[in-house]
C-alpha cells in the first residue's frame, strides 16, 4: 500500500526553506480540514516544550500557506536542542495587509510585532508536522538521520509520479525585502509540464519604461542556477516552450528589466516573481 501526504513549503526559523506534512491534528476541526487524523492526546504539549511554535499567517500576501497566504515560519528546525515533531499553531495577522511584507524568520516576525504591524497570537491546537526537507539536509523517521538530497528528490518524485502532467497559474507579485515576490499583484503567470517534460511558461506584466525590457527566468534556488526564459513583447506577455531534462528544479519564476542592447547576461532588476508550490522546487 502507498500513502501520498501533500508536503508544503515554509522557513525555519533562520530563513532555510524547508518542506513539512501534517499527519495528526489536536483539533478535529482541524483535522477535518487537513484530511488527516484527530489525536487528542498532543494537546498536552500545547503549554510545554515537547511542541514548538510555527507561524501560520492569516492575512496579508496570497501563497501558499495553509490559509492561502505566505509560507508559515518555524521557531526550530532540524538538529536544534528543542526541535519538536508537534508544532503549537501561533497565527500571524497583519494590522494592514496591504502593508504586508514578505517574511522568512522568526526575527522577522518578532520586529513587525514590535512596531505593531503584526499580532501573534496562539491559535490553541497541535499539529504533527515533521520536516522531510530542510535545504540540502532531510529528516528521515525518529532518529533525525541525514541523507542525501538527491536521494530525497528522486523519492519524492517517485512518491508522487510527478512525471505526469502539471500545472500552476496565479498572480506575479512585486518583490518585497530581499525577495524578488511577496508584493503587491503586478501581473499574471502560467506554467505547465507535460508527460514528456515539456514545459510551457505564459507571463505577463505592463511595459516598463522607455529604454528597457523584460526578461523572464526560472530559477532554483538551491543552486543558484538561472534559466532565460527571453524577452517578453511590446505588450508585457512572455511565452516559452522547451523539453527539459528536469524542470522540477525550478523554485521561482522571475520578471527582471533589462536596459535594450544589455550585454550582460544576469539578471538585472526583478519587477516581479512567483514562489511555485510543490512538485515544483523539488
Amino acid at each position: 500500500m502507498k500513502v501520498t501526504f501533500v508536503a508544503r513549503r515554509g522557513f525555519a526559523l533562520n530563513g532555510d526553506t524547508i518542506y513539512y506534512i501534517a499527519t495528526d491534528a489536536s483539533s478535529k476541526d482541524v483535522a477535518d480540514a487537513l484530511g488527516v487524523i484527530h489525536v487528542p492526546r498532543i494537546q498536552a504539549t500545547l503549554s510545554t516544550s515537547s511542541s514548538s511554535d510555527l507561524y501560520v499567517f492569516t492575512n496579508g500576501l496570497e501563497g501558499n500557506g495553509p490559509m492561502g497566504f505566505q509560507a508559515s515560519i518555524g521557531s526550530t528546525t532540524v538538529g536544534d536542542e528543542f526541535y519538536s515533531l508537534l508544532w503549537r499553531i501561533q497565527t500571524a495577522t497583519w494590522d494592514n495587509p496591504d502593508n504586508a511584507n514578505f517574511l522568512k524568520t522568526v526575527g522577522e516576525i518578532t520586529a513587525a510585532a514590535s512596531k505593531g504591524k503584526l499580532e501573534t497570537g496562539l491559535a490553541g491546537f497541535v499539529v504533527n508536522c515533521p520536516f522531510v526537507e530542510v535545504d540540502s539536509k532531510m529528516m528521515m523517521s525518529d532518529k533525525h538521520m541525514v541523507k542525501d538530497d538527491h536521494m530525497m528528490k528522486d523519492k519524492m518524485m517517485d512518491d508522487t509520479m510527478m512525471m505526469k502532467d502539471s500545472s500552476m497559474n496565479g498572480n506575479l507579485t512585486a518583490p518585497s525585502g530581499d525577495a524578488p515576490f511577496g508584493g503587491k499583484t503586478v501581473g499574471t503567470f502560467s506554467i505547465s509540464v507535460d508527460g514528456s517534460d515539456h514545459v510551457t511558461v505564459i507571463t505577463h506584466i505592463k511595459s516598463t519604461s522607455l529604454g528597457m525590457v523584460q526578461e523572464g527566468w526560472l530559477v532554483d534556488i538551491g543552486s543558484g542556477y538561472k534559466l532565460s526564459l527571453g524577452k517578453s513583447h511590446d505588450d508585457g506577455k512572455l511565452s516559452f516552450s522547451q523539453q527539459m531534462v528536469n524542470p522540477w528544479i525550478y523554485d521561482v519564476i522571475v520578471i527582471t528589466k533589462e536596459p535594450v542592447g544589455n550585454s550582460n547576461p544576469a539578471p538585472n532588476v526583478p519587477v516581479g516573481g512567483i514562489l511555485l508550490e510543490i512538485p515544483f522546487g523539488l
